[in-house]
Parts: C-alpha cells; structure tokens; sequence
C-alpha cells in the first residue's frame, strides 16, 4: 500500500464511504455545508496552498484518505484531517496503515516532529485507532453539528524516532537481536525465558500474537536523572520498543500501546504488543459456498439488534440480550472491532450477518487455559441452528489460523445446558478435558458448570 496525491476521480469513491448523515459528520465535521457532499465539494475544500490531500491505494484499489495540512506559518506542525478508509475495510488494519504512511510522510518528507488531530467522543473506534499509532489526548473541546453539541478531543503525535535510533541502535538493539537469534525467533520463547530479569519482565498474552512487557523501574536516563517528568515522554519508549521489533522481525507489522508508566504514579512501566506476523493487509478471504467471515461494520447494528435481542441467543453463549440499536452499534465499535480476531457470519444468500466467530487472549475468562493460550468463541442466529453453518465457519476460522499463526492450541468451553455448542467443537477436532469449571465472569455464570475443551494445533 502507498499515498499518493489526491484527484478529483477519488472523490466519489470515498465520498460513498459515508453510509450516512451521522458517519459523513463523524467524518467532516461542520467542513461541508450540505450531504451528501459532491466531488466538486471536495476539491474545493482543498483549495490552498498549504494543503496535501492524499489518497491510499492497494494496487489500483483507493482504499483511503487523508488531508495534511500546515495549521500555521512556521510549517512546524502538521495537522491530520478527513481521514477516513473504506468502510468494507474496517478492522482490517488498513486505518493504521493509512496513519502509518501519513505520519513517515510528515516527519520523513515534510520534515516535522509534530502531527495533531481532532476527534470525536462518539467516534471510539477511530480514537483507538489514533492511539495505537502514538496519538495521545491532549484535551477536551465542544462543537455544534447541525445544531447539537458534540464532545470531541484533541490529540499529538510526537516524533521521536531519530533520538531512538541514537539511544538505542547500538546498545540495546543488539541485545535483543541476540534473544532473537537465540530463540530462533521465537516470540513466545523470547517473552517467557529472555525477557524475565530484575530489570523487566515479559508475558504471553496470546501465544504468537500478544505480548506484555513491563519494566520495574525507568530505565530513562533523563528520567533517572530528574530531568523530565512529564507522561507524554513515554511516547519515547513506546517507540523505542516499537523500533526494536521492527529491525527484529521487518515483514511483521507491530502495534505497541502503552498500559501504565512509573510517571503516572505506577510501580512499572507496562506495554502491550501486538504482532500480525507478514503481511496483516492481505489477510486471505475466508469463505465457503455459504458463508464469509468479514469484519464487522456500522451498517449490521440494525440485523445485530434483531439477532442478539433474541433472549434465547445470547446466554446460551455468557452476554446478556442486546436492548437496543444503539448498544448493537456500540458493541460492534468496542467489542468486535477492539477486538484483534472477531468477524461477522455473513450468509451469502442474503448479504446479511447472521452471528460472530473469534478469538482471543484467554486471560480474562477464568477457563482453564495454557499461558499464552487463546479462547475461541461463537454464536449463531436461533434461525440458523442446526443448520451446520457454525461448525462450517468454526472450521473456517481454524483452516485461518493454522495458515497464518504460530498458536499451538486452542481452549473453549459450552455451558454443560448448552450441548449444540459442545458438538460443534467436536466435529472440528476438540477434546474434552475433563475439567468443569464455573466463569462468574459470563452473563447468568455463577451457577452454571462449563465444560472445557481443547484442540491441540501443533
């Protein structure tokens, strides 16, 4: 993927990303008079000299946009703006591709340290997306959009990246290097017997994919000194560890977000570190004659409310009935596309998404679990039972994670009262344990006995 100039025979294609009213002003804000917006529109409000619109292609494919522009004179700062990335992309990684390339162009093509950004409050999978680059909040503002009042944040990327190649390039690079080539680049080996000293500490979070390393004291030299005490320096770890990971593993793409940091009053200083291993964007397209698993967007929250309202539906799985459209939407903005590996079901005869697969970290479910362990989970709508579409897409999924991870096995679980679910399992390989176990953590758990199962991948 790459940025080029902006020209007017994008704008129809991106303009069509806005479904809606609602997602067109999430997107401009107040910048356009009238929706929906017409190509011509767009050009104008690109009128200046000071003003670098660009557009993301895969290939021939206009998969994104993004203004950058001089917000002053002095040409020290950037400012993001109308960013926005196909809506049948979403989840992807292609928004953070996007930001990707626009923060290496302004800092390495236009030359400045600074980027800032506006965001609205309404808008939370876009902030932690910004997040996961780098962005940090640095205030609280109020707009009027067509005559309602809407929160919105103001956000900075500063870029630290040459003061990180001199701090750590010959010095702590090559300590890791060594790790790497000592475990034969195996990240799960790295994080559990190299990464384990007085000074920092690390864990599998979900093996092949997830990782936390946390340092017990500032390992800073500035800071050790007393010279910087403010929060936003962390950034510079953020990305030094970021830095790191790409001379280690260049093919991989790697988010590190910061958890908590020694200047915001922690005992340690903790990141969490995701890996897609080659390349994220070209995932392969998981299909059968039926069915597609595909992200999730904003346009299901209406058939997710009509499915996951259902009372018979979503405690047989551990969450409650949804009560409205509005949470519908706001799961599919928190939950399923926060999550790293969570797709919708969609049946190809209607075009519509009929349930959920995934998985995940197993940390936060009282399972059983192996460290490092991932937890799958589904569910179908109650129209589609007994129909073999759960256990076609169960196998789906695991054909996709055999092909494009280093997980050595799975565990998941069904409420002893919910057999189906338990067949399904078995019909794609996994075993029982064993064990029971009760998970107070899922909707209506505390009395009921899960039964564990586990699929030994490799």
């Amino acid at each position: 993927m790459k940025l080029r100039p902006f020209n007017i025979n994008d704008a129809p294609t991106i303009l069509s990303w806005c479904k809606d009213k609602h997602a067109f002003r999430l997107w401009s804000a107040d910048r356009y008079k009238n929706y929906p917006a017409q190509p011509l529109d767009m050009i104008a409000q690109y009128e200046g000299d000071n003003l670098f619109p660009m557009t993301m292609v895969d290939g021939e494919e206009i998969v994104g946009h993004i203004l950058l522009r001089y917000p002053s004179a002095g040409k020290s700062i950037i400012r993001f703006g109308f960013i926005i990335v196909d809506d049948t992309k979403r989840g992807m990684g292609y928004g953070r591709r996007l930001l990707q390339l626009a923060i290496d162009h302004a800092c390495n093509q236009m030359g400045v340290k600074t980027i800032t950004l506006g965001v609205f409050a309404d808008n939370p999978s876009a902030l932690k997306c910004y997040q996961s680059v780098g962005f940090k909040i640095t205030g609280e503002d109020s707009y009027m959009i067509d005559g309602e009042e809407w929160k919105g944040y103001e956000m900075k990327y500063v870029n630290y990246i040459q003061k990180v190649i001199e701090c750590v390039k010959d010095s702590v690079l090559p300590i890791h290097e060594q790790f790497y080539r000592k475990c034969n680049g195996d990240f799960d080996r790295i994080f559990t017997e190299e990464y384990n000293t007085e000074s920092y500490t690390g864990n599998v979070l979900e093996s092949g994919k997830v990782y936390e390393l946390s340092y017990l004291k500032c390992t800073c030299p500035m800071v050790q000194q007393g010279l910087i005490k403010n929060p936003e320096h962390c950034e510079c770890s953020r990305q030094s560890i970021l830095y790191i990971l790409s001379q280690l593993e260049p093919d991989s793409q790697f988010d590190v977000r910061i958890e908590n940091t020694i200047l915001k009053g922690s005992d340690r200083c903790t990141f969490r570190i995701i890996r897609h291993k080659g390349i994220l964007f070209k995932e392969k397209m998981m299909e059968t004659e039926r069915i597609i698993l595909r992200p999730w967007r904003d346009s299901d929250a209406e058939v997710l409310y009509k499915w996951a309202s259902d009372p018979d539906v979503g405690p047989r799985a551990g969450w409650a009935p949804h009560q409205s459209v509005e949470e519908s939407l706001e799961i599919i903005r928190t939950v399923f596309n926060d999550a790293l590996h969570t797709w919708a079901i969609e049946l190809k005869e209607t075009g519509e998404a009929i349930g959920a697969m995934g998985y995940g970290p197993s940390c936060e479910c009282d399972l059983p679990a192996r460290e490092g362990e991932p937890l799958i989970g589904y569910w179908v709508a109650k129209p589609y039972w007994n129909k073999g579409i759960c256990t076609e897409a169960l196998r789906l999924m695991l054909d996709h994670i055999r092909e494009t991870t280093d997980i050595k096995s799975l565990i998941s679980g069904h409420f002893v009262d919910n057999s189906a679910s338990g067949r399904v399992m078995e019909k794609c390989g996994f075993v029982p344990t064993g064990e029971t176990c009760i998970d107070a953590n899922q909707y209506q758990g505390e009395n009921r006995p899960i039964r564990v199962l586990r699929l030994e991948l490799r």
